[in-house]
């Protein structure tokens, strides 16, 4: 509650990153890739301490972690 401040959730720049290659299974043709969130690396805050009577009042938490993941994709 009030004006935006520095005790609120900064803002932040992201970059997922995700490539792909179309292969050939026997008959089927699946897209495989890799798709990387976060990729920078940076801390993203999702929650904030608002509980001015704790002693970590304005402590951020829970940054999303850098990821990185295995994409099989079929189409008809």
């Amino acid at each position: 509650v009030g004006p935006r401040n520095a005790l609120r959730l900064p803002n932040y720049t992201r970059l997922e990153l995700g490539v792909e290659r179309r292969i050939k299974v026997f008959r089927f043709q699946p897209w495989v890739g890799v798709r990387m969130n976060n990729v920078l690396g940076q801390f993203l805050a999702d929650e904030v301490q608002n509980n001015t009577a704790s002693p970590f009042f304005g402590t951020f938490y829970n940054s999303e972690p850098r990821r990185i993941r295995l994409n099989v994709r079929f189409e008809r």
